[in-house]
């Protein structure tokens, strides 16, 4: 509990903590407008959580023109592999999404990398967001 201010002994509306205090920011999201401040930040960790990741996921997204969670067969994968000569590791199972077949490839991420650099991909799987920060250090 709060102590009373000694310089100010009139004074007893200290507030007390409460139980949604994270550090010095209380987030109560109780009575809150949808789009307030809170609610919106929800949104943008949930979108985030959809989007690319790592560098990989977003390489993989951009070449093959899907989402991260974008569920497709395994023989589609093991097609798009062969074509384009990458090494990742397709799971096994009826379907997967890529955010599963980086973290099966986790143990062989530097072999990925090479196949993408030897098929000369390097520049056409680039994300943008790589790129323009490449463009801006340029300036």
């Amino acid at each position: 509990m709060a102590r009373k201010s000694r310089k100010h002994p009139h004074i007893d509306f200290i507030t007390k903590p409460c139980r949604d205090t994270v550090g010095y920011i209380c987030l109560s999201v109780r009575n809150t407008d949808p789009t307030g401040s809170i609610e919106n930040q929800k949104l943008i960790i949930e979108e985030w959580g959809c989007q690319h990741q790592t560098l990989e996921e977003a390489m993989l997204a951009k070449r093959y023109q899907v989402t991260v969670l974008e569920k497709q067969t395994q023989n589609v994968w093991k097609k798009r592999r062969k074509d384009d000569a990458l090494e990742f590791v397709v799971p096994r199972g009826a379907e997967c999404n890529i955010r599963s077949i980086v973290s099966h490839t986790s143990e062989t991420k530097t072999d990925f990398m090479y196949s993408v650099i030897l098929g000369n991909l390097s520049e056409t799987m680039l994300p943008n967001y790589i790129k323009e920060a490449l463009l801006w250090l340029m300036q």
